[in-house]
């Protein structure tokens, strides 16, 4: 990883992966922001598979980003977002 205050960013297939390191490990050790082409998809098969830690419900965020967050069990946030789609 990256020693500098700057985050990682990884690209593979249609996901976007930021990984940053938080300023306050007393909350997290890191912070995961992951961009996809379908939040509620992933939050539903995250769902029914179980995973283990904290799942949040999506939620319309007024930046145009269908976005949930997940704590894994280590301490780790998992953004996830996606675009609002219109219709």
């Amino acid at each position: 990883m990256n020693t500098a205050s700057t985050p990682e960013v990884f690209w593979r297939a249609r996901i976007t992966v930021t990984v940053a390191r938080t300023s306050d490990p007393t909350r997290s050790g890191a912070v995961v922001y992951m961009y996809v082409s379908d939040a509620d998809a992933l939050h539903a098969e995250w769902s029914r598979a179980g995973v283990p830690g904290r799942l949040g419900d999506p939620d319309d965020r007024e930046y145009g980003l269908r976005e949930f967050g997940y704590v894994d069990p280590d301490g780790t946030l998992h953004r996830v977002g996606s675009p609002l789609t219109t219709g």
